[in-house]
């Protein structure tokens, strides 16, 4: 997405802010499904919340905490349901790998 600004004074002179370009949410997203084809929802949580694909490939899981300690990791397939409410609330980093790429993302536990 693209914006340009313009803008005048009242003494004539113009302001132009061009080439603006906006290329991910600047929040936590919700369900939002990127270019890869994962999901990471809802987010915020409760503890509870959903890894889903397009994909149809072994892909492995791991949840760090916000001190970078891994806490829990598994391999999966398709959808998969996470459960972090033993867990206390706070800021965690999901790691989605395949053989194609390596992603992290950031999920709020509430």
């Amino acid at each position: 997405m693209k914006f340009m600004f313009q803008a005048m004074n009242k003494y004539g002179n113009n302001l132009y802010i061009a080439d603006i370009e906006i290329t991910s949410p600047t929040g936590v997203n919700d369900g939002f499904v990127s270019k890869d084809g994962f999901s990471i929802h809802p987010n915020p949580n409760n503890g509870y919340f959903t890894v889903s694909t397009l994909q149809d490939e072994v892909y492995d899981i791991e949840i760090y905490n916000a001190q970078g300690q891994l806490i829990k990791s598994e391999k999966s397939k398709g959808t998969t349901i996470i459960q972090l409410d033993r867990n206390k609330p706070g800021i965690y980093f999901v790691r989605i790998k395949t053989s194609e790429f390596n992603k992290i993302e950031k999920v709020i536990v509430r």
